[in-house]
């Protein structure tokens, strides 16, 4: 058990005020390389106790890297970690656990056989004479949702769960072994605003109990908003340690990417083209007990980003699965340019037919984590000229292509011999947008395009998308109320699988969006009923 430090008479909040912060972690000099790839050289980083310490930089800067060796998930090759002035060995994520250490980690850690209570539960499940207790157990993640604000059913089994609700479970899965030391890598990535400031909330109201907490973001919104201390890791060095309240965003960005860049950017709206597609009446029944689609209709045209939003779980992914060919609908049309390819419809059709997929989940449907980058850019590409040599792969023309879209959307470190499960969260998603817009795709379905990435990427990202917005239309899914509301033309909510609202992008705040979302209706006058539906 780890005892803190009191001050007699003071609380956390005072404690800081008056200048007796005391540091609970200490990093003095410490390495880590894999192979020739140095990830972290020599960082020194202090955390003080009773802190919200927030670690940015670009994808592949080392930030992950650095807490994981603090989780006891990397062993370093040089350097001292301290605990509380104390020498220790974090050699494995139990002992971290033992010294108060807990870490949420951005690419999930769940059983997906299980439900959701026995997967936050499993480290320390409440048991009577070896079985577990399940009302117990159901009981104790019931409390920890309400307390934190992260709403689950801990019956439901996690397969069936949501990107949005997997990420939750996770994070109650830390809370629920009560950690000293909470680290967060990317924890509000697929939360909506409520849900996300709820969390701030929480993180605030543990840290006055004299927690600390540690998170890794590339939302420098949330930096501002709840972090005492912020640091900014580039190419695995520390080149910037300061209190929040001496720093903005914009000094923030321009250290995570070593040059000057704007955070504030807003899309313009495009010139409106022909239309490229058109949903009618859609209805499909939902799947693992999702909602579905109930009755959707939409139009996709030339020139537009078309933004929809919508708490995850409420039809989007089934969306997305119609759209692309993955699953045809129950009733309705799907017209593309003029043709109704209802009942033809496949992920190969619709590809051949110029959509693109960028999809929510890069490691279950996005990559063969296992096959190497080569292999993964070259998917889609692999059956035409130049490639392809009649049956076979022209294999100077394959690397040829994959060292193109490495250098040209900068995916690091570069080696497209290496599995791309090696690759950062960014850089696999970098990889994965590389291969779509590849070629001339008319339509480009982009799923959470920016999780998981830095500012400096999701700059590049959107300067993309955009440029394609000329010859194309880019139906955005996402649950980054800024990211939609900076690329949108024209927005569509999603709740309970229908489509109750729509507007130009222009005309909606983050806070109605939100509100909307959520299922509460306060009509604002620029929000039209989509199709005459009601909540």
């Amino acid at each position: 058990m780890v005892v803190r430090r009191q001050v007699p008479g003071h609380s956390a909040g005072e404690v800081r005020e008056l200048g007796m912060i005391q540091p609970i972690i200490e990093l003095i000099g410490v390495t880590k390389r894999f192979g020739s790839f140095v990830a972290n050289d020599a960082i020194d980083l202090r955390i003080n106790e009773g802190e919200i310490h927030a670690i940015v930089g670009e994808n592949g800067a080392g930030k992950s890297t650095l807490m994981k060796t603090l989780a006891g998930l990397h062993v370093p090759e040089e350097g001292r970690v301290l605990l509380r002035g104390q020498d220790v060995e974090l050699r494995n994520p139990e002992i971290a656990m033992s010294k108060g250490i807990a870490m949420v980690h951005q690419h999930f850690s769940l059983i997906d056989a299980l439900d959701v209570a026995e997967n936050v539960v499993i480290s320390d499940p409440p048991r009577r004479f070896g079985v577990l207790r399940r009302k117990v157990a159901v009981a104790r993640v019931v409390e920890l949702s309400r307390t934190y604000g992260l709403d689950v059913d801990p019956k439901r089994r996690v397969a069936e769960c949501r990107v949005g609700v997997q990420q939750r479970v996770e994070i109650l899965k830390a809370l629920y072994r009560s950690p000293e030391v909470l680290i967060l890598d990317e924890p509000t990535a697929v939360l909506t605003p409520q849900e996300t400031q709820a969390l701030i909330d929480n993180l605030r109201g543990l840290r006055e109990k004299g927690k600390t907490i540690i998170f890794i973001t590339h939302k420098l919104k949330e930096v501002m908003a709840v972090a005492d201390r912020v640091t900014v890791m580039r190419a695995g060095s520390v080149v910037l340690n300061v209190p929040v309240a001496e720093t903005n965003s914009s000094a923030l960005a321009n250290a995570m990417v070593g040059r000057s860049i704007s955070v504030e950017a807003r899309a313009k709206t495009g010139q409106l083209g022909a239309e490229l597609a058109r949903l009618e009446e859609v209805c499909r029944d939902g799947t693992s007990g999702s909602v579905g689609l109930d009755h959707v209709s939409l139009t996709l045209r030339r020139g537009e980003v078309v933004g929809i939003a919508g708490v995850e779980g409420n039809g989007q992914s089934e969306l997305i699965e119609v759209i692309t060919g993955m699953h045809m609908p129950a009733a309705g049309r799907v017209i593309l340019q003029g043709e109704d390819v209802t009942s033809r419809a496949s992920p190969l059709f619709m590809r051949q037919r110029g959509i693109a997929h960028i999809p929510e989940d890069r490691i279950a449907t996005g990559l063969a984590t296992t096959a190497t980058l080569l292999d993964n850019l070259i998917t889609g590409a692999h059956g035409v000229k130049p490639i392809a040599r009649g049956p076979w792969i022209d294999q100077a023309s394959a690397r040829a292509h994959a060292q193109r879209l490495v250098r040209e959307f900068d995916v690091r470190p570069g080696n497209i011999a290496a599995d791309a499960g090696s690759l950062s969260g960014g850089n696999m998603q970098k990889a994965i947008i590389a291969r779509e817009l590849e070629g001339d795709p008319q339509i480009i379905v982009a799923a959470h395009p920016t999780r998981g990435v830095d500012i400096g990427a999701a700059e590049f990202v959107y300067s993309q998308l955009l440029a394609r917005r000329e010859r194309a239309c880019v139906l955005l899914v996402s649950s980054d109320l800024d990211e939609i509301l900076r690329l949108s033309d024209r927005i569509l909510v999603m709740y309970r699988g229908a489509v109750i609202a729509e507007s130009d992008a222009d005309s909606l705040t983050t806070e109605q969006l939100g509100l909307l979302m959520a299922g509460i209706r306060r009509e604002p006058q620029c929000v039209a009923d989509a199709q005459g539906a009601a909540l």
